[in-house]
């Protein structure tokens, strides 16, 4: 509700800050704005595996856009997800980054190595005018985040 209300009329000037019942900034928050306007163009994005971990951990995308896994690992990675958005299962890869995957249905993936079970990350298919995720610091600033939905 609050945020919604920051966007009527200075859409580009908001800045959106989330804490943690303690206060602390809450990195990885996902915020979706929904007003008047026409949903976002799918885009191609990529989540990368790096030292036995998922970069980013928790990325936001339009429905309809495509997501690809590129390994930068020195081992086979195989990423997976069981989730009721999207079931899909990449078998073990090393260089060969498989083709990228279509997110067409909005809600949250969970992604998940075979490999190694500690591996873990979000993606959050929206459907929502303006999404995006807060950075280390809590914050999405509308306008000039780089994953941003135009």
């Amino acid at each position: 509700m609050l945020a919604s209300s920051l966007f009527n009329a200075t859409a580009y000037a908001a800045q959106i800050t989330i804490h943690n019942a303690e206060g602390l900034p809450l990195e990885n928050a996902v915020v979706e704005v929904y007003y008047d306007t026409e949903a976002n163009q799918p885009q191609e994005q990529n989540i990368y595996q790096r030292d036995a971990a998922f970069h980013p951990r928790v990325l936001t995308v339009p429905t309809g856009s495509y997501v690809a896994f590129p390994n930068q690992d020195t081992t086979r990675l195989h990423v997976y997800s069981f989730s009721p958005a999207k079931t899909f299962d990449l078998n073990l890869y090393l260089q060969e980054t498989p083709k990228p995957v279509h997110f067409d249905q909005s809600g949250v993936v969970v992604l998940g190595c075979n490999i190694h079970d500690h591996m873990q990350a979000f993606i959050v298919v929206s459907d929502a005018p303006y999404a995006a995720t807060t950075d280390l610091e809590g914050m999405n600033r509308p306008g000039y985040s780089g994953d941003r939905f135009v």
